[in-house]
């Protein structure tokens, strides 16, 4: 056995059945050589079969260990992609899959993955599935501090590695702030920024960027 393979075992082993079956359609789809694409159009990197199983159905929701929209990645920048799926890995991010799929990837796997999500049409996306929220009259007062790095409606970044937020799915961006606000997913600038919100004040802003025209 190679030293890969004896690796692999190992990582297999210490996971549940869930994570387990998870990595081992990712190996078993690394021996393909093209998945055929979103739009059914020309080829895609093989690793994106495994992205597709839960982002390419809408509004698709995970059922472990919470329950929450899967996040939209078409028209995503690149680098804020490949920053996420490092953070996955190295553990800066508390999600079992997504470690254990990150974990799999070369950079030059992660690199094909964003390049191609990046790639999907931007702006033409229809709004989230906002679970029956209200949408509300106009950007909360909050909003403004979110836009200096997301740019005006979260659509235009002021730095590669930060992530579009308009048409975002809103449960998600709950969770994503909660989890900033509570620590388990570590950023420095995130972790000051949701410090001083409530829940209340992070519904209102999820609901606001999730109502927005921008991911597919």
């Amino acid at each position: 056995m190679t030293t890969a393979l004896k690796k692999l075992s190992r990582r297999l082993s210490s996971l549940g059945p869930r994570n387990r079956a998870v990595m081992l359609a990712a190996v078993t789809l690394a021996f393909s050589s093209h998945a055929v694409s979103d739009d059914g159009k020309g080829l895609a990197p093989v690793d994106i079969a495994v992205c597709r199983g839960c982002h390419g159905i809408a509004h698709y929701r995970t059922a472990y260990p919470e329950v929450y929209s899967v996040p939209k990645l078409g028209g995503q920048q690149a680098a804020y992609i490949v920053k996420a799926l490092q953070d996955y890995k190295q553990g800066l991010r508390n999600h079992a899959t997504m470690r254990s799929i990150a974990a799999l990837q070369t950079e030059e796997q992660v690199a094909a993955v964003a390049a191609y999500y990046a790639g999907k049409d931007k702006g033409s996306a229809v709004h989230a599935n906002v679970l029956d929220a209200d949408q509300g009259a106009g950007p909360p007062k909050s909003a403004a501090a979110c836009e200096a790095c997301h740019g005006p409606g979260g659509n235009k970044p002021v730095s590669p590695e930060t992530p579009r937020l308009a048409a975002q799915e809103y449960d998600y961006l709950v969770q994503a702030l909660t989890q900033y606000r509570k620590g388990s997913r570590q950023n420095p600038i995130m972790g000051a920024m949701t410090k001083s919100l409530d829940d209340a004040q992070i519904r209102e802003l999820s609901r606001y960027f999730s109502h927005l025209r921008g991911l597919t």
